[in-house]
């Protein structure tokens, strides 16, 4: 290796969808959060929403019956998906995180069998293009639910990076005032916490139950995340930027009623929201010792089934983990290659790497560099909005190195980039180059403005696919190495390396929750590459058992869109061009990869986005 110590960075696309947990189990119930004053939820009014010239009318309002279910199951999902709801004809009377009931499995799985069952039902070859597209996605999602509806109490809700409780304070933070109504839902959101963690935590216990209940190491994680995030009371970060919002979002409201509105908001959070948290830390330490694994999925009962569709949901690709096993063998001995390779030309190399800077250490100046490197390879942007932020002191160490906020459907230039000073900063300048890369520009932000103005089916919208929005966040990640002014050859250098170093993270999570490896067989494999040192074994190692497949999302998801573009350019020879093959993908959007390349091979045969697409 060209660097003696490497970072695995998990980022995350997006922290507003609270799709998949609550939609895993149920979906709305009472809770202390009505409306006393609101209309009742209208239903779908619109039956033009969603439908294009071409399209089947009878299968567009399928697709939104759909939707607006979907989108009303819970406040959260509301309130980030649509700036203006009642454009599509929807409201909602109760102000609720959605209801987490695995009494109701046997119910779910049945309705969802019915749901697959009227989708079947619909012509295919009566369909436009656009709309088979979104029927086979639908149909491999329903299907890929009912297959694993055995494993409910395999699935992690409480993790130290990506779980509810660390992601949570950032939903709530950005959760828009844009009329004074949301204040109000908002309010009474923060009073919804603690049923909402109290539902959670019956999960757990039933996971306890089961023996399926997390690794103690990862409990103590929550735990110690979740006694930092209350820390202070009274400072808590929903306390410390509610005035702000008001006065930044909420211009126009009276001086009385702003002092009324902070009054509450500390009542709830004092209340409402640090004792949930309080309940969750004493309901996981009850629970501690009551695991029966200190390692992998593996080491379940069916453990490696399930941690296979893990895997496919993860990556969106069709391939056996034992395919994704040897694909990344085969991405890892080829950048050592390459490493070595440029290491022997070039003895002082690792000294230039040391030395390499970007052309910028400003955040808002690297994503306007950006803008304009990209474009010899990508289509102009169309969106160069956006607002950094950085993350609040007391969730620095537990949340990802930088993450994009995904903006509502229909706000395609409410584009803001979260950074954590704790991770990534100025001292650290190629890293905060790649990273603003991978979340702005040609990254999550690029990719998902560029998708929305496409006007795609709602519904789309609501169907995450981790594999091709971090795959490709990860894909172009690799190349910015190129666009930071640097030598080709330090940028080859750098990128191999950052290739090689997440490679190594997605090969150990398949190892320990795949092939069952033990701590100490992950440090015999990490010691093949002089990076056995203890201290990041048992990093690395309790960082997959603690969320399981996480970067296959960006490592398998990357390979995918590698492997797309080399059959472009094989099958295309001198007519290939990455503009407007990557215009292709943008545009084909969120899909499994075996969609996505189908469509392709109609693309190269036609040309046409049109037809592709």
């Amino acid at each position: 290796m060209l660097e003696k110590s490497f970072t695995c960075r998990s980022k995350a696309a997006g922290l507003v969808c609270l799709l998949g947990i609550s939609a895993i189990f149920s979906g709305c119930a009472e809770n202390p959060g009505i409306r006393t004053d609101a209309p009742s939820a209208s239903s779908y009014a619109d039956t033009q929403i969603g439908l294009k010239e071409g399209d089947s009318e009878e299968f567009n309002n399928f697709l939104m019956a759909l939707f607006n279910e979907q989108i009303t199951s819970n406040s959260i999902d509301f309130h980030y998906s649509l700036e203006h709801p009642e454009n599509y004809g929807l409201s909602m009377d109760t102000v609720t995180f959605g209801t987490v009931d695995i009494s109701n499995l046997d119910q779910d799985i049945e309705d969802t069998k019915n749901v697959l069952a009227e989708l079947e039902s619909f012509d295919y070859d009566t369909l436009s293009s656009r709309q088979q597209l979104i029927y086979d996605m639908l149909e491999e999602n329903f299907q890929d639910s009912i297959d694993s509806a055995d494993y409910t109490l395999y699935q992690t809700i409480f993790s130290p990076t990506i779980g509810i409780q660390a992601q949570l304070p950032v939903i709530l933070s950005e959760y828009t005032f844009r009329t004074q109504q949301d204040i109000d839902d908002y309010i009474l959101l923060l009073k919804d916490v603690d049923r909402y963690f109290s539902e959670l935590l019956e999960v757990e216990k039933a996971k306890s139950q089961a023996g399926l209940f997390m690794a103690d190491f990862t409990a103590d994680a929550i735990i110690s995340q979740c006694e930092s995030f209350i820390a202070d009371p009274e400072s808590n970060l929903l306390i410390d930027i509610f005035q702000e919002k008001l006065d930044s979002e909420m211009p126009g409201l009276s001086q009385e009623d702003k002092e009324a509105y902070i009054q509450q908001n500390q009542e709830a959070v004092l209340n409402d929201v640090i004792p949930a948290y309080e309940s969750l830390i004493e309901g996981l330490t009850a629970l501690k010792g009551t695991g029966t694994n200190e390692g992998g999925l593996a080491n379940y009962e069916n453990g490696a089934e399930y941690y296979a569709m893990l895997a496919k949901s993860a990556t969106g690709s069709s391939k056996t983990v034992d395919e994704m096993i040897e694909l990344t063998d085969n991405a890892l001995n080829d950048d050592l290659n390459t490493i070595f390779n440029l290491y022997f030309s070039d003895t002082d190399l690792l000294t230039e790497l040391e030395q390499a800077q970007p052309p910028s250490t400003d955040p808002q100046q690297i994503l306007e560099i950006l803008q304009s490197a990209i474009t010899d390879d990508f289509p102009q942007p169309v969106s160069r909005e956006f607002t950094i932020k950085y993350v609040h002191e007391s969730l620095e160490e537990n949340l990802s190195p930088a993450f994009y906020m995904i903006p509502a459907i229909d706000a395609t230039d409410s584009n803001t980039i979260y950074i954590n000073n704790y991770y990534t900063n100025a001292e650290n300048a190629m890293s905060l180059f790649t990273t603003l890369a991978h979340e702005g520009y040609p990254g999550h932000l690029y990719e998902t403005t560029w998708f929305n103005s496409t006007d795609p089916h709602p519904i789309r919208k609501l169907l995450n696919y981790s594999g091709y929005s971090e795959g490709w966040a990860t894909y172009v990640e690799m190349q910015s190495f190129y666009w930071a002014g640097l030598d080709d050859t330090i940028a080859h250098a750098l990128s191999a390396n950052q290739d090689f170093s997440l490679g190594l993270c997605a090969r150990v999570d398949m190892g320990v929750n795949y092939e069952g490896w033990t701590r100490e067989e992950t440090g015999d494999y990490m010691n093949q590459f002089g990076m056995g040192d203890e201290d990041t074994v048992n990093w690395l190692f309790e960082a997959v058992v603690a969320e399981p497949s996480n970067y296959l999302s960006y490592y398998i998801g990357y390979l995918e869109f590698e492997e797309l573009c080399g059959l472009a350019e094989d099958t295309l020879g001198s007519d290939f061009d990455p503009v407007t093959f990557h215009e292709f993908i943008l545009t084909t959007g969120p899909a499994p990869f075996h969609l996505i390349q189908e469509r392709m091979e109609v693309w190269m045969d036609s040309g046409s986005l049109d037809q592709a697409a």
